[in-house]
C-alpha cells in the first residue's frame, strides 16, 4: 500500500509538471501577444467562419470556439507530439475534442460522457426546488467538456476552456468561479468504461484552461486574488489545474 501511495504522489507531481509545461508552451506560442491584436485575430476568425456558410467551419463561428479550435487545439496537438513524444498518430489518438469531426487531423473522438446524469455543470447556484422541477420533467444531461486527454497521453484529463475578452473584476471573478466549478464537476463524475461509440470516462485530473485577452489581465488578477490556501487546495485536494493564459506575460499581483 505504501508503494502504491508513493507512486500516486509521483504521478501527481509529474502531472503538475505536465500542466505547467503546457501552460508555458501555449503562452510562448499564442500569437499575437498583445491583447488588442489577439482579440482582433479572434474576431477575424469568427467573421470568416460565419461568412463561409460552411457547417465545417461552425466550430470557429463564436469567440470561444475560435480560440479553442483555431489556436489551442493545433498547439495542444503539437505539444503532445513535440514534448510528449506522441508521434505517428498517437497525439491524435490521445486528444479528444467536442469539435472532433471538424478537426480530423488533430482529434480522434468526442469527450462526451456516454451515460447521462441528473445534474449538469450549470446547476451551480440553483435551488433545490429548481433542481426538483427539472427532475419532475425528466431532465437529465450528457456531460461534454470542451476537450480531454486520454491514453497514450501520460495524464488523463478533462479540459474546460474559456476565452475572456472583456468585463470588470466582478465579471472576471464570476467567470473564474464558474469555469473552475465546471471543471471540478466533470472530474467528479463516476467513471464509465468505453463502449463502441464513446471512449471511457476515467479521468484523473481536470484543467480549467482560460485565455485572458483583456488589456490589464482582469481574469489573471481575479485568480491571483484568491487565497493561496484555496488555490493550493484545487490541485492538492481536487486534482484540478487552473491555467490562466495571458500571452503578453503579465505578472500576477502579489497578495
Amino acid at each position: 500500500m505504501e508503494g502504491q501511495l508513493d507512486q500516486t504522489r509521483v504521478d501527481r507531481e509529474a502531472a503538475k509538471r505536465f500542466f505547467e509545461d503546457l501552460k508555458n508552451y501555449l503562452n510562448e506560442r499564442i500569437e499575437p501577444k498583445a491583447p488588442p491584436e489577439l482579440r482582433e485575430k479572434i474576431r477575424g476568425v469568427v467573421a470568416g467562419a460565419r461568412a463561409s456558410g460552411n457547417e465545417m467551419e461552425s466550430h470557429k463561428a463564436y469567440p470561444e470556439g475560435a480560440f479553442l479550435n483555431a489556436i489551442v487545439a493545433p498547439l495542444l496537438y503539437k505539444f503532445l507530439e513535440e514534448e510528449c513524444g506522441l508521434r505517428d498518430g498517437k497525439a491524435c489518438e490521445a486528444f479528444l475534442s467536442e469539435s472532433w469531426r471538424k478537426l480530423p487531423k488533430l482529434a480522434s473522438g468526442s469527450p462526451a460522457r456516454s451515460q447521462k446524469h441528473p445534474f449538469t455543470k450549470k446547476i451551480f447556484g440553483a435551488t433545490a426546488t429548481e433542481a426538483l422541477n427539472h427532475w419532475h420533467e425528466g431532465a437529465v444531461a450528457q456531460s461534454c467538456p470542451d476537450m480531454a486527454l486520454r491514453f497514450p497521453c501520460p495524464h488523463k484529463a478533462v479540459i474546460e476552456g474559456k476565452y475572456f475578452r472583456e468585463g470588470g473584476h466582478e465579471v472576471a471573478a464570476s467567470a473564474l468561479v464558474a469555469g473552475i466549478y465546471q471543471s471540478v464537476f466533470y472530474l467528479g463524475l463516476p467513471r464509465i468504461p468505453a463502449d463502441k461509440k464513446r471512449p471511457a470516462w476515467d479521468y484523473d485530473f481536470a484543467c480549467f484552461l482560460a485565455c485572458d485577452a483583456t488589456d490589464d489581465g482582469t481574469l489573471l488578477r481575479a485568480w491571483d486574488e484568491i487565497h493561496k490556501k484555496v488555490r493550493e487546495a484545487l490541485w492538492d485536494g481536487a486534482n484540478t489545474f487552473v491555467m490562466i493564459l495571458h500571452p503578453q506575460g503579465l505578472k500576477p499581483v502579489q497578495t
